[in-house]
């Protein structure tokens, strides 16, 4: 073995970014083969101008490229690219293109994401599509926000979703009422086509957490593949199609329904087929008990106890006859369709032939989580998010993956931690790391959340909130000459270690990021014989790694603080 010391040397970096397709489930540079790992934030502003003048500043984007991130989520808003019906604003247009290109000339990806949180605009939530798009649709029977009396006592945002009104809209979006999805198709074909020419673009998101439909119409739409099966496999397909027609290259982003991937129970046909016969068969008002606990007092003429004795006794007799009923009525017709627990895609937008060109976005939340990010992590939050939930949500996004035939993944958001790494016992520093910790074990790309208005990473002056980004600005290796394997960062001894299988047929060298805020005094790096280092001359916070001997065996770099 040969241990090489490193003082950090300085250089001057100019960015050529390279068009990325998907191969075996990785990202990989069209340019010189190498395989790619993403590190980044999110930019998105819900309301006008529609993004975030501060992600425009060189300096910011500097100190992005500087802490290591090579990829932003730029909120690409509908609202904002066609306020009126026929109309493209083409000063948002441009703006968005110039934050592009300037993160482009720093090193740093966008993937442009149509965002929406609970679709339409009411008191508390935004456009998420144009408000004339929506005042094209058919008024549901109830006024917002029924079932719920009014808004007071939501508990989080995400009530809205259980509305008729919301719920309805969706539906009608997806089925194309009023030519609604052709208007979404043709959103993503005016972004198409100033951008298709675009190497900075990773990629185009279709749609931030879509919901799963009408739950009042069909109450059998809470099952994730059902949504995904029967809506939005349809509706994305006809988006994907419509940007194909102009861009047949880049990658496009896809989310299933938020629950999609969070357990995978296994195959349980006839229980499986049971619960979506007796969901269709049912009113979705059997669930409004728990609805009023997390969204406030319902509409009287629905509202109904389902805690008290007697009722739940009539609900267990119930679910036993239909049971009995529905044991020889179960629709065998649906036998090759997706499990109903997962995303319900039987491939991903565009069909099998786009896996290289597809990406399955996922986010990672523990909900649980309520409490100021600076106190210390409860020892039994902590069992739930980080022994239970979290390891559990990122295997199950890796079994979706296999299953849609080998999709690459991508965790576009994460967040409720804002971390502190003098605060080491603090919810929010061990959240953080644990998901970043995942991420790392799962060799998964990410873009975290919590700056999406441009906080959080800089203070309300601007400045870096060094104690925060440290815990974010991780080593890690952003292009790979060859397939990476296996990728460890202990964050308290700071010791990193990343083995890879080399490709000799690839010339461009491994690159490894070096975070300066993390090895304050320097660094020591160890390869094994017939590997070389060398530190990167167009970037100061890098190396260059070279397999400079033919050999069979997997290469370990392992980066220790001086």
């Amino acid at each position: 073995m040969r241990i090489l010391l490193l003082l950090f040397l300085f250089g001057v970096s100019r960015a050529n970014l390279p068009r990325v397709k998907v191969k075996d489930g990785m990202f990989v540079s069209q340019d010189d083969g190498r395989t790619l790992l993403f590190r980044g934030i999110n930019s998105v502003v819900k309301h006008f101008p529609w993004y975030d003048s501060k992600i425009q500043d060189p300096a910011r984007q500097q100190q992005l490229k500087d802490w290591g991130f090579n990829n932003v989520r730029l909120g690409m808003m509908w609202s904002g690219l066609e306020p009126e019906e026929g109309q493209v604003n083409e000063t948002y247009s441009n703006i968005i293109q110039e934050i592009v290109d300037n993160l482009g000339q720093h090193g740093i990806h966008s993937y442009l994401d149509m965002h929406q949180d609970v679709l339409i605009g009411n008191p508390i939530e935004y456009w998420g599509i144009p408000e004339w798009v929506y005042n094209k649709m058919e008024a549901p029977e109830h006024p917002y926000p029924w079932p719920m009396k009014d808004t007071s006592g939501f508990n989080t945002w995400a009530c809205g979703y259980f509305s008729q009104t919301v719920s309805n809209a969706f539906q009608q979006l997806y089925s194309n009422k009023a030519g609604t999805a052709d208007y979404f198709a043709n959103f993503w074909v005016q972004v198409a086509k100033r951008f298709m020419n675009n190497t900075a673009v990773l990629g185009y998101e279709l749609m931030n957490e879509p919901w799963t439909g009408d739950i009042f119409q069909d109450a059998s739409l809470l099952l994730p593949g059902n949504a995904g099966h029967d809506l939005l496999e349809p509706f994305f397909n006809r988006a994907s199609d419509a940007i194909r027609t102009i861009d047949d290259q880049t990658i496009i982003f896809w989310e299933p329904v938020t629950y999609a991937y969070f357990v995978n129970p296994g195959e349980h046909a006839f229980l499986d087929a049971f619960l979506d016969a007796y969901l269709k068969t049912h009113n979705v008002s059997i669930l409004f008990p728990l609805l009023k606990q997390a969204c406030g007092e319902l509409d009287e003429s629905f509202e109904a106890d389902l805690l008290h004795p007697t009722v739940l006794k009539t609900i267990y007799a119930e679910l036993f006859d239909d049971y009995l009923e529905t044991f020889n009525s179960v629709d065998r017709s649906s036998a090759g369709k997706p499990n109903i627990w997962s995303p319900g895609f039987t491939a991903p937008p565009g069909g099998p032939e786009y896996l290289d060109r597809t990406v399955l976005s996922w986010h990672y939340y523990c909900w649980a989580l309520n409490g100021p990010s600076s106190a210390d992590y409860d020892p039994v939050l902590r069992g739930v998010c980080d022994d239970f939930l979290g390891p559990m949500v990122f295997q199950t996004v890796e079994d979706r993956a296999v299953e849609l035939g080998g999709s690459a993944t991508f965790l576009t958001e994460f967040g409720l931690c804002e971390p502190n790494a003098t605060l080491t016992n603090s919810t929010g520093d061990i959240e953080c790391n644990f998901i970043l910790d995942q991420a790392d074990l799962h060799l998964e790309s990410w873009s975290y959340w919590d700056t999406a208005g441009g906080g959080v990473f800089w203070d309300n002056q601007g400045n870096p909130v060094t104690d925060l980004v440290k815990v974010f600005t991780r080593p890690y290796p952003p292009a790979t000459a060859g397939t990476p394997l296996a990728l460890h960062y202990d964050h308290v001894t700071r010791l990193f270690e990343f083995t890879f299988a080399p490709d000799l047929a690839i010339t461009a060298p491994t690159e490894v990021y070096v975070p300066p805020l993390v090895y304050t005094e320097g660094y020591v790096v160890e390869v094994p014989d017939g590997v070389e280092w060398v530190p990167a001359v167009t970037d100061k916070n890098k190396i260059h790694v070279t397999v400079t001997q033919q050999s069979s065996q997997n290469v370990t770099i392992k980066i220790s603080p001086l």
